[in-house]
C-alpha cells in the first residue's frame, strides 16, 4: 500500500503537467469548438493558479516578517515599509498626467475578466498578451470602482508584492548567512537605489510589470531552490509562465530562469532526489511549453532586433552606447533625465561584473554576467514597437536589478564577505534619503510637465461623481472648442467610461447631442457659449480654471442629467 502511495503522486503531477501543456496548445488553435473549450478551461486553471500563488505569496511573507518580529529584526521591516509608502504615495494626483497606454490596459483586463476563457490566449494593447492585464485590472475589477487609484494600484501592487517575496526569498535561501535579514534590507533598499526605478513605477504602466514579476519570481526561485518541493515548484511554475506571457522585457528573465530552474534540476538529480527532479522536470516542461505558444501567438515580437545593419563596428558603437546610459549617461524618459544605476549602484555592478568574467566566482555568476550584459546592449538598441532612443530604451533592462542585487548578495554570503553594521546602517540611511530626494524631484517635474487632456479628464471624473452618474452609464462628450488638445481621448475613457460616445470638437455648437443620455460639455467657443445662455435658462455656467504652459486659462463645462444642468467651479490645485 505504501509502494501505490508513494507512486501516485508521481504519476498525477505527470498526468497534470501533460494535461495543462496540451490545454494551453489547443487554446492557441484554430479548430473551433476545440479551442474555445481548452481556452476555457485553462483560463479556470490559470485563475486557480493566481488564487493559489497569493496564499503562497502571503503565508511566506508572513512567515518571514513574524520571524523578524519574533527575534526583534527591523530592519527588513523598515525597508519593506519605506518602500512600500515611497512608491504607494500621492497615487491620486503622482503625475497630473494619466496614461492613455495604462487605460487601455486594464480595460482590456476588465473586458476579459466577462469573458470565460478570461482571454488566456488572446491579444490586447499593441498585441501584447492579455493575460497580464487581468492582474492590472483587479482592483477595479474586485471594487466595482473605475478610478484613477485603482487603475493605478494594478500596477503598484504586483511591484509590492514583488518586493515582499524578493524579501522572503533572500531570507529564506540565505538563512546560514549571519545577519541576513540585514543584508536582505539592504537588497530591498538597493532596488529603489536605481533612479529610473522611481520614474519607471510612477508611469502606472506595462513596463513596470516585468520587474514586479521579475521580483516575484527571484523570491519563489530562491524559496523553492532551498528546498524543491510540489507546494514550491507549483508556484515557480506560475510565475515563470507569467513571465511568459508579459510585457516583451520579462520574455528575458523567463529565459534565464527557466535555465537556473534546470540547474536545480540538475544538482538535485546528483543528490538522488528523484521527486524534485520530476516535480522540476515537469514544471520546466509546463513552463517551456507555455512559452513557446505565447511567443508564437503574441504580436510584440519585432524580428529586427538593432536599427541598423549589423556589424563589428556599429555592434561596438552600440554596445558602448548602451552601457553609458546604463552606468554613466542620464536617461531621458516621461520628462525626467535621471540615471539609470546611480552612484550607489555602478561600482558594484562593475565589480559583480569583472569578477564575474573573470571567473573570480562560481561559474553560475559568468553566465548571469553575460546574461547582464546581454541585456543592457540589447535593451538600448533593440528598435522594440516604437524605435526609441537608447536613451529611452535603455529602461528595459530594468529586469535585470533583482538578479544582479541577488546574485552580489550570494557572492557576500558563499566568500562570507565581512560587512561591519555601521557602515551598513550609513548606507541604509544614504539610500532612503537619495530615493526620497529623486522621488521630489520627479514629482516636482510632473506638476510642470503634463498634457491638458489629463486636466480635463480628471475634472470630467470629479463632475461625474458630483452628478451620480454611473461610469458604466452610456455617457456622451461634447468638446467645442478650437483647441484640439481638449479632445478626451477615446484611450482614457475606454477605462474611466466604457460605454461613451465622443462628439467632435469640429461639430456645430449642440449637433448630434442625444437628451436622453448624460452628457458633460466643455465649451470656449462664444457661439456655443451664447446659444448654451440664451436656450437653457437653468443653467448656472461656471469656469473650469487652470494653469497649462505658465498661462492661466479657463473653459465652460457642463454637465447634463436628465433635464437639470450643473456646472461645477474646480480650482487647478484640487489636483
Amino acid at each position: 500500500m505504501t509502494q501505490i502511495r508513494k507512486s501516485i503522486l508521481p504519476a498525477t503531477v505527470i498526468i497534470a503537467g501533460a494535461s495543462i501543456s496540451i490545454l494551453d496548445t489547443l487554446s492557441y488553435g484554430k479548430s473551433g469548438n476545440y479551442s474555445t473549450t481548452a481556452a476555457t478551461i485553462s483560463g479556470q486553471i490559470w485563475l486557480i493558479f493566481l488564487i493559489y500563488f497569493f496564499f503562497f505569496s502571503l503565508y511566506w511573507i508572513v512567515k518571514i516578517i513574524n520571524v523578524d518580529l519574533r527575534q526583534k529584526k527591523m530592519w527588513g521591516i523598515l525597508a519593506l515599509l519605506f518602500v512600500t509608502l515611497l512608491v504607494s504615495s500621492k497615487l491620486n494626483s503622482f503625475p497630473i498626467d494619466i496614461s492613455g497606454e495604462a487605460t487601455q490596459e486594464v480595460a482590456a483586463g476588465l473586458t476579459n475578466f466577462a469573458k470565460k476563457d478570461l482571454g488566456y490566449a488572446q491579444n490586447a494593447f499593441l498585441g501584447y498578451p492579455s493575460r497580464q492585464y487581468l492582474i492590472a485590472a483587479l482592483p477595479t475589477e474586485l471594487t466595482n470602482q473605475r478610478s484613477i487609484i485603482n487603475y493605478r494600484l494594478g500596477f503598484i501592487l504586483p511591484f509590492i508584492l514583488g518586493i515582499f517575496l524578493f524579501y522572503s526569498g533572500l531570507n529564506i535561501y540565505f538563512d546560514k548567512r549571519k545577519n541576513i535579514h540585514f543584508i536582505a534590507a539592504l537588497g530591498v533598499l538597493a532596488i529603489i537605489a536605481f533612479p529610473v526605478v522611481l520614474v519607471i513605477i510612477r508611469t502606472f504602466e506595462q513596463v513596470i510589470l516585468p520587474l514586479s514579476f521579475t521580483l516575484a519570481a527571484t523570491g519563489v526561485f530562491l524559496i523553492t531552490a532551498k528546498k524543491p518541493n510540489l507546494t514550491r515548484i507549483t508556484a515557480l511554475y506560475f510565475i515563470l509562465s507569467l513571465l511568459t506571457s508579459t510585457y516583451t522585457p520579462a520574455l528575458a528573465s523567463a529565459v534565464l530562469f527557466i535555465l537556473l530552474t534546470g540547474i536545480i534540476l540538475v544538482k538535485n538529480y546528483f543528490y538522488g532526489k528523484k521527486l524534485a527532479v520530476l516535480l522540476l522536470f515537469v514544471c520546466l516542461f509546463a513552463t517551456t511549453v507555455s512559452g513557446i505558444n505565447s511567443i508564437l501567438n503574441r504580436k510584440d515580437i519585432r524580428i529586427n532586433l538593432f536599427r541598423e545593419k549589423m556589424n563589428y563596428s556599429t555592434l561596438l558603437f552600440n554596445s558602448q552606447e548602451s552601457l553609458q546610459y546604463f552606468f554613466i549617461k542620464n536617461t531621458d524618459m516621461y520628462n525626467n533625465q535621471l540615471p539609470f544605476a546611480g552612484a550607489i549602484m555602478s561600482i558594484p555592478i562593475i565589480l559583480y561584473l569583472a569578477g564575474a568574467l573573470t571567473l573570480r566566482w562560481k561559474k553560475v555568476h559568468f553566465f548571469i554576467a553575460l546574461w547582464v550584459l546581454g541585456i543592457i546592449i540589447i535593451s538600448g538598441q533593440s528598435i522594440g514597437y516604437a524605435t526609441p532612443p537608447p536613451s529611452f530604451g535603455i529602461h528595459r533592462s530594468i529586469i535585470i536589478i533583482p538578479i544582479i542585487i541577488a546574485a552580489m548578495i550570494d557572492i557576500i554570503s558563499t566568500y562570507k564577505v565581512n560587512i561591519r553594521f555601521f557602515w551598513c546602517s550609513i548606507l541604509f540611511l544614504t539610500i532612503c534619503g537619495i530615493a526620497v530626494y529623486y522621488e521630489f524631484d520627479i514629482y516636482d517635474r510632473s506638476q510642470k510637465y503634463f498634457g491638458l487632456r489629463s486636466l480635463v479628464l480628471r475634472e470630467t471624473i470629479a463632475s461625474a461623481q458630483k452628478e451620480n452618474i454611473n461610469h458604466e452609464d452610456t455617457i456622451q462628450f461634447a468638446i467645442y472648442s478650437n483647441n484640439p488638445d481638449f479632445d478626451l481621448f477615446p484611450d482614457h475613457l475606454k477605462y474611466f467610461f466604457p460605454n461613451f460616445k465622443i462628439i467632435s470638437y469640429q461639430a456645430p455648437c449642440f449637433s448630434n447631442l442625444n437628451d436622453r443620455i448624460n452628457t458633460i460639455i466643455f465649451t470656449d467657443k462664444k457661439e456655443c457659449l451664447g446659444f448654451l445662455e440664451h436656450n437653457i435658462k437653468k443653467i448656472n455656467i461656471s469656469d473650469f480654471r487652470y494653469k497649462w504652459n505658465n498661462r492661466e486659462e479657463r473653459i465652460k463645462e457642463a454637465v447634463y442629467r436628465s433635464d437639470i444642468w450643473f456646472v461645477p467651479n474646480l480650482q487647478i490645485n484640487s489636483f
